[in-house]
């Protein structure tokens, strides 16, 4: 079987070069790995990761993985590892608390990966063989050929995450038995193309995590040609394919309790790995609305990425993520980092279009000077600068004064105008308006009338000359009323004898 391997994995790694495999990344992260790196780094206490119960060497693996497919944070990835190594029984069995001659399949398999990618040795480990020890929990004779299952006096418990771990460990180890681990795993793939957890069920319900580490196991058995490329490839294929259809429209993934970026982030890492670019950017860009940046509320936790969006804003609120939901942000950040592995950093955002802006005197006199600048405008492009009456004034229409053009200028280099203008003699509520292709902007203009000026002596003068003429009048009134009443008396007398006279020349 080793040789058909070999042969099938270098047919495998000429038909298909551009697929990376799943212990690293195809192209450089994004810059978020290494804050993400960084901050589990940091919260590593003796080289595991700390929870409810204690050293949480499950999830410290989970971490190790991370950090080694991120390839950051070296030092405590080698820390993890050692930490991991010095005490395996601790991990892959319960010994420790009475569970004699155990073995456990899901988590015997996860050792022997991460430690693998680590670049340890497998086979020794403080005097463990692992790869025994993983094979000697698979099954290898009926119809559960291949199964990793729990030796153990509790019962059993593997699941379909555990069976892609054993499925990993044999593959990298490049055991007899990899291939009866990986087909079993293959014949558990769902109708939707998705892989399940309950591995027992009636009913195949696909699981986005199982689905997840399927993926990955399935490439590293085809590497090692435990699957040959065509089997692999369709079964990628239609597992990528559930992840694609199981996703929201905003990126994200979830199970029963709802998006998570634990799902999100496994399933992004799996799709991109998968050759689902796409689909793995959309996941990535959901995963950056529950991640802590730099410079934001939570600056002092940059790196960490919270559980769904309730917990990121109960963070995000506090400014602070606090002792009683840390270890749920460190399981959550230990496996959705591994979605920044090839990912590209954001796009920046695109600096806002500057927005029109006209600045005038809220009043002006009618017929006053007055200036009016701009700004917002494209460099070099024309802003009509119009003034409009608004209704009718001056007993005129308003047709008469609308588009009433003040000038046509050219914006500078900055996008600003100025204009230096005369009020119009109409007194009204006006509109100024600076348009340009770029937009309008518009504000109110009340133009007032001339208030009445102080009196000038000029002014005083006139009004003195203006009533001594009118007292002159008065008296010349008054004394030419006397001569005219003796002239006309001496009028009537005449006009009379003269008329006696011509009264007699008729009658004689």
């Amino acid at each position: 079987m080793k040789i058909t391997r070999r042969i099938t994995a270098g047919a495998a790694a000429l038909a298909l070069p551009a697929l990376m495999l799943a212990s690293s990344p195809a192209v450089a992260n994004s810059s978020e790995a290494a804050q993400s790196g960084s901050w589990l780094a940091g919260e590593l206490n003796s080289g595991l990761l700390v929870g409810a119960w204690g050293p949480d060497r499950g999830l410290s693996a989970d971490a190790l993985m991370t950090l080694e497919v991120l390839n950051v944070e070296s030092s405590a990835a080698n820390a993890i590892g050692d930490a991991l190594a010095a005490d395996p029984q601790a991990y892959i069995s319960g010994e420790a608390f009475g569970d004699t001659g155990s073995t456990y399949a899901g988590a015997t398999g996860k050792l022997t990966t991460v430690l693998a990618l680590n670049g340890r040795g497998i086979t020794n480990v403080s005097g463990v063989n692992l790869v025994e020890r993983l094979e000697s929990v698979i099954v290898t004779e009926g119809p559960e050929t291949g199964r990793g299952k729990d030796v153990s006096t509790w019962g059993d418990y593997s699941n379909g995450v555990g069976q892609a771990w054993v499925t990993r460990g044999l593959s990298i180890a490049d055991s007899e038995l990899a291939d009866e681990a990986a087909n079993y795993l293959l014949g558990k793939q769902c109708a939707d193309g998705g892989f399940p957890v309950n591995l027992n069920a009636e009913t195949c319900t696909s699981g986005h995590d199982a689905t997840a580490y399927a993926i990955a196991a399935i490439i590293e058995a085809r590497s090692s040609g435990a699957l040959n490329t065509t089997t692999a490839n369709s079964a990628i294929n239609s597992a990528a394919a559930s992840l694609k259809n199981a996703q929201n429209a905003d990126g994200s993934l979830g199970a029963d309790d709802g998006i998570n970026s634990n799902s999100t982030g496994l399933s992004s890492w799996a799709l991109r790995l998968s050759g689902e670019t796409a689909a793995a950017d959309k996941a990535v860009t959901w995963l950056r609305t529950v991640y802590a940046k730099s410079g934001s509320a939570l600056n002092t936790e940059a790196g960490a990425i919270a559980f769904n969006p309730a917990a990121f804003t109960a963070a995000t609120t506090g400014g602070v993520i606090d002792g009683a939901s840390r270890e749920q942000w460190t399981r959550a950040t230990a496996q959705a980092a591994i979605a920044w592995a090839g990912a590209s950093d954001p796009e920046p955002e695109p600096e806002p279009e500057p927005t029109p802006e006209v600045a005038a005197p809220g009043t002006v006199v009618a017929g006053a000077n007055f200036n009016i600048t701009g700004s917002g405008f494209a460099p070099g492009e024309s802003v009509l600068i119009d003034l409009s009456l608004d209704g009718s004034g001056g007993g005129m229409s308003a047709g008469a004064f609308k588009f009433a053009t003040l000038a046509t200028v050219t914006a500078n280099g900055s996008g600003a105008v100025a204009h230096a203008a005369v009020a119009p003699s109409v007194p009204g509520n006006y509109t100024l308006s600076l348009i340009a292709e770029s937009g309008t902007a518009a504000t109110p203009i009340v133009v007032t009338a001339p208030p009445a000026g102080p009196e000038t002596d000029t002014d005083t003068e006139a009004a003195d000359d203006d009533a001594e003429a009118a007292d002159e009048l008065d008296r010349t009134d008054g004394t030419a009323s006397s001569g005219v009443i003796a002239a006309g008396a001496v009028l009537a007398l005449i006009g009379g004898a003269l008329a006696l006279v011509a009264v007699r020349r008729r009658t004689v």
